[in-house]
């Protein structure tokens, strides 16, 4: 059951990509590895193409909040700098219940990074590390 809940919070990581603080839209290419006591597969890097609406750019917080909603998280609290963005939510509808504090930095507006650390209740905690490298303004 713990795999099915590792699997459930990767695709709440994979719902949060690329949209931080003025982007470029277009087309991203993201990376994501995850760090501690898990089983192999799931530590194996990971790699994808995306394409990110000018919409989604415009509303960070919005894009982000109907994301994790969808993955059943809620308590989301929001802070944000000039160059980052940090959201914490649980998911309690998941077994184990699970709490999240993500932050996403902005390099500049064709690199971000966004680290996960991923909380399961009475289970070992983990590290989501995702970077997002923009490639193209077309999808």
């Amino acid at each position: 059951m713990l795999k099915k809940s590792l699997l459930a919070t990767l695709l709440v990581a994979a719902s949060m990509p690329a949209w931080s603080l003025d982007i470029k839209p277009g087309h991203w290419k993201m990376t994501r590895n995850m760090q501690g006591n898990l089983p192999p597969e799931l530590t194996q890097e990971l790699a994808y193409e995306e394409c990110i609406t000018q919409e989604e750019v415009d509303d960070l917080e919005g894009t982000f909040r109907e994301s994790m909603t969808a993955a059943n998280a809620h308590d989301l609290v929001f802070t944000h700098s000039e160059n980052t963005l940090n959201v914490t939510a649980a998911i309690t509808a998941s077994n184990p219940s699970i709490s999240m504090d993500v932050t996403m930095t902005r390099h500049s507006d064709e690199h971000t990074r966004t680290i996960s650390e991923v909380s399961p209740e009475g289970g070992e905690p983990f590290t989501i590390i995702q970077e997002g490298h923009w490639v193209k303004e077309d999808c």
